[in-house]
């Protein structure tokens, strides 16, 4: 198999993979995310070894096709972070709430109280 194919596979299975929901579990969500770390090291490994691809490579027709790929992936790959940060956002948001609940009692209440000031 030449680098281009291989490559192209490699591609293929995380443009397939990325293309899935983001599952709402959080041990499948790491799993998922897992699986996307594994195919870009791969990716990666293959890329790095490659030579600088020549004027001939850029012309094939599973180049082009990575490319697209790529750019559908770095979109989606983009829209799972927002994802993620939201949901960070969220439960950070949570905790805080939580805190504040937890701790009301803590600060200095006045209430029910009544001092009278006389002059």
């Amino acid at each position: 198999m030449t680098m281009i194919t291989i490559l192209h596979e490699l591609t293929e299975k995380l443009y397939n993979h990325i293309q899935k929901p983001l599952p709402p579990d959080d041990d499948e969500r790491e799993r998922y995310l897992a699986m996307i770390d594994v195919y870009l090291e791969k990716r990666e490994k293959r890329m790095n070894a490659a030579d600088h691809p020549g004027e001939a490579v850029t012309r094939d027709p599973k180049a082009l096709e990575i490319v697209r790929m790529n750019e559908v992936i770095q979109e989606r790959m983009t829209e799972i972070k927002n994802l993620i940060g939201q949901d960070l956002h969220q439960t950070r948001t949570k905790k805080s709430i939580q805190t504040r609940y937890e701790r009301a009692d803590q600060g200095a209440v006045g209430e029910g109280y009544y001092f009278d000031r006389k002059n």
